[in-house]
């Protein structure tokens, strides 16, 4: 009696500990769901139909380009015209000065006008009196997209660099859906400012987790076009936007996006790189403190550790990053002050549960050509301590030598599978180069291993989390007890043994 009783206390303990789980597991889905991947705005052009009351306002923007003591200034939106029939203006001279837009493909710069037909200068080639922070952009993207926590040492700024001035014209000019090259691994977005030039088409679309976003700034009067003889529209010589605004978008540099095709006018666009800072304290204005409390995953993950009977010998919960992150491109990483949108989310409620949390890059174990009978020999999942740059190894593997050998020069830890229960599934598309090694046999070759991001967060056992919740463990494993899977038949094996 009192071991049927003892299991089915077992068996209810499991059941708790497995809704538990699942509804930690719908509050990550959830905030990945609900979080701001794109925001945008308008800002009016002081003179052109703007008031005191607006909260935003900026001057009229110029844009300086040309050879030294024979440069052009274009200012918009007083200049903003379609100028077809002026050829002296300065947005015509604008437009003539810019040069096709080659685009990333493959680590190589490509031209290709079926997937991409745009005009751009290079910063070196132009500048602008615009400026971002004036504006208060930058400080709308500090809330929204990188929002601050609850403490002086995780405070994070931003940073816009100028990137490109952009002309997408009519007829044809066009984007067609891909993903930013992040410039670095501080890079977490970017920034497309908009300038007051009339035209139709070209809507920015900006999709992530299967939601879009469409700014469109196409939107002039229609008194600013009039018909051709063949019916389709033109813009008249005096047209401007209207009202007379700068538009922009910001958004993740992971999100894919497109412009749409131009259909009359030009589209002038500024183009900024977004990058994170830490160590600097507050922008401009005062940045939305995100408050962990108010976030849905906190009582989910609280309840968790507040019940002795989830998980009572610990455990390492693990949550596959779903945001790219250039991980392995530079030695200096900014992971975790530049985590994106959700991934933050949960970053700081651990850390304000006073949880330890770790991120790593973990290289998936490769099963593709392997029938293990027993678990102990199967390849585990590898975990570095640190994020570090793509290298390419001068250790060959040979005949003799395993893949857990040749991945035993990357790193000695491994994911222990006893250990660690997996929130959500492993996606290869935010996977980084982690390191190139060559092998030599039959068919010599080079191999690449990619590592993807993770985060692991240790729940202590249970009599920890009640005397001494705040240790500092010595790893993410420590105090954490193994937990071995039965296979089919152990059970009822255990069960004979009770009887």
């Amino acid at each position: 009696m009192a071991t049927a009783t003892a299991k089915g206390a077992s068996s209810l303990a499991k059941m708790a500990q497995e809704k538990v789980l699942a509804a930690l597991s719908s509050s990550i889905t959830t905030q990945a769901r609900s979080a701001t991947f794109a925001c945008g705005g308008s800002i009016h052009i002081k003179g052109e139909g703007s008031n005191g009351s607006d909260t935003a306002h900026t001057d009229a923007v110029q844009v300086r380009f040309g050879e030294h003591d024979r440069g052009v200034t274009a200012t918009f939106p007083r200049n903003a015209v379609d100028s077809s029939a002026v050829d002296s203006s300065p947005l015509q001279k604008l437009l003539a000065a810019c040069v096709p837009a080659s685009f990333g493909r493959g680590g190589d710069e490509v031209m290709d006008e079926d997937y991409r037909k745009a005009g751009k200068l290079d910063p070196s080639d132009f500048a602008t009196t615009f400026c971002p922070y004036r504006a208060s952009i930058i400080d709308v993207v500090s809330q929204l997209l990188l929002p601050n926590v609850k403490s002086e040492k995780d405070q994070r700024g931003v940073r816009a660099e100028l990137y490109k001035l952009n002309v997408y014209s009519a007829p044809s000019g066009r984007f067609k859906p891909h993903v930013d090259t992040p410039r670095s691994d501080a890079q977490f977005g970017s920034l497309v400012v908009c300038l007051p030039v009339a035209h139709k088409g070209g809507q920015l679309v900006v999709r992530n987790a299967g939601k879009q976003l469409i700014f469109d700034w196409s939107k002039a009067e229609d008194s600013a076009f009039e018909t051709n003889d063949d019916g389709s529209k033109r813009l008249k010589t005096d047209a401007v936007s209207s009202p007379a605004a700068v538009k922009w978008a910001a958004f993740y540099s992971d999100c894919e996006h497109e412009v749409l095709e131009v259909t009359s006018g030009h589209r002038v666009t500024l183009t900024y790189n977004l990058y994170v800072t830490r160590g600097n304290g507050h922008l401009a204005g005062q940045p939305t403190v995100l408050d962990p409390i108010q976030l849905p995953i906190y009582e989910t993950l609280k309840r968790l550790i507040d019940t002795p009977s989830c998980f009572p010998g610990g455990r390492v919960l693990g949550i596959w990053l779903t945001h790219s992150y250039a991980h392995t491109n530079l030695q200096c990483n900014f992971l975790p002050s530049s985590l994106k949108g959700a991934e933050m989310a949960v970053y700081v409620t651990v850390m304000a549960l006073g949880l330890h949390c770790y991120i790593k890059p973990v290289i998936r174990a490769d099963h593709s050509n392997c029938d293990y009978d027993d678990d102990d020999e199967k390849e585990p999942d590898y975990a570095a301590d640190t994020f570090s740059q793509w290298e390419q190894s001068d250790y060959a593997q040979v005949h003799d030598m395993t893949r857990r050998d040749m991945m035993g020069q990357w790193t000695s830890k491994v994911v222990v599978d006893s250990k660690v229960t997996w929130l959500n599934e492993h996606s290869s598309k935010f996977a980084e180069p982690a390191f190139t090694y060559p092998t030599y046999g039959n068919d010599p070759q080079a191999n690449t291993e990619y590592s993807a991001a993770a985060l692991f967060i240790r729940i202590p056992p249970s009599h920890e989390r009640v005397t001494d919740l705040k240790r500092a463990p010595t790893d993410m494993y420590d105090g954490v007890e193994a937990v071995h899977e039965k296979k089919d038949g152990e059970e009822e094996a255990d069960e004979k043994k009770d009887e």
